[in-house]
Formats: structure tokens, sequence, C-alpha cells
């Protein structure tokens, strides 16, 4: 179960970033170097074991495109945009990136639902569970809180 729920989770974010990519800021068929470029990008924002990082990747040292398995991607509209269109490539192209965002203190809240399902491959996700109502009620926990 938790794989069909990471790989419907993987899809709606393949759907996101499609859509997001095809606004024009974004738009442009990749090249056919489009995955070295790729890794070029991620390599230009590796970070060294004792630097300052944004995230870290869950292949850590394996990653080959660190070798802290560290990056640090700066805030600014350009490289979050280029960083979007990487990740959503890697995945359309069968090799997704597993990075996770560090939390700083400017935003020191990240947080992650693990949800136990069936051990049945043919179950379905939880969705009895997961309803609007769930969404509404952490939401509002997440809001009191971090109000501001």
């Amino acid at each position: 179960l938790a794989n069909v729920a990471l790989g419907l989770m993987f899809e709606l974010l393949l759907v996101i970033g499609g859509e997001m990519m095809l606004q024009p800021t974004l738009r442009g068929a990749p090249s056919a170097d489009s995955d070295l470029n790729d890794d070029a990008f991620l390599r230009a924002h590796a970070s060294l074991p004792e630097e300052r990082f944004t995230h870290s990747s869950l292949w850590g040292s394996r990653d080959w495109c660190t070798e802290s398995g560290k990056f640090c991607f700066p805030d600014t509209e350009d490289v979050q945009r280029k960083l979007r269109e990487v990740l959503v490539r890697s995945y359309a192209n069968g090799h997704p990136r597993f990075l996770v965002e560090m939390s700083t203190n400017h935003h020191p809240y990240i947080e992650d639902l693990d949800i136990l399902g069936s051990f049945n491959r043919d179950a379905t996700p939880p969705d009895h569970f997961l309803t609007w109502q769930f969404w509404d009620f952490r939401a509002e926990i997440l809001h009191r809180m971090y109000p501001h």
C-alpha cells in the first residue's frame, strides 16, 4: 500500500510539475543532453560536508551529483524554477531524485506523514482516513502552531 501511495504521490507531483513547465517561463522541449545538463545543475549546487546546505539526498554520499549527499539551492526564482524542472524531468525519465529540504530558523517546521496501510499490494490507499476534514483539521493545527 505504501508503494501504491508513493506512486500516486509521484504521479501527482509529475502532473503538477508538468503543468508548471507548460507556463511560458518554463516552456521548451528538453534537449537530448537534458540529463547531463540536469546533473551539471545539481553538481553546481553540491555542498561540501562542512558547508551550509538546504537539501540532503536520501542517497547520501552515494548520490552521483554530490560527494557529501548535500546541496545548497539559493532561494531565487531562477534556481527554484530550474530545480523544479530538474526534479520533474528526472522523475519522468525514470530516475527520480530523493531530496529532503532542511529546516531553518526561518522555516523551522517540516512534516512527514507516514501512514501504515495494508501489506496487500492490491489494496487501495486509506482514503477513508485522509478525508478533506482530516486535512482541514491538520491545517488548523499547523496554523495554531505557526501563526506567522
